[in-house]
């Protein structure tokens, strides 16, 4: 991703990603919006008091492989406050 002209920012809330996954610059408050966040799993909504609007856009079970799938969660966010 080092050579996409979007930028992919790192939300970290608990434990640190890999540096193979190459989320190494993180959201702060005043980065520019609207940001899309996927989260895999069946999980909670992200922290919405750390935005000003967090919008649940779609829910997708995307096939990885022969047999396996993810489970996939998209969000509409924006207005980052920060933790």
């Amino acid at each position: 991703m080092r050579d996409e002209p979007t930028p992919a920012l790192a939300l970290r809330w608990g434990a640190r990603l890999p540096d193979r996954l190459e989320l190494t610059r993180p959201l702060t408050p005043g980065t520019m919006d609207p940001h899309l966040l996927a989260v895999l799993g069946k999980c909670k909504a992200p922290n919405r008091s750390a935005f000003a609007m967090s919008q649940k856009i779609s829910e997708r079970e995307l096939p990885v492989g022969n047999k396996a799938h993810w489970y996939v969660t998209f969000y509409a966010l924006s207005g980052y406050k920060g933790r």
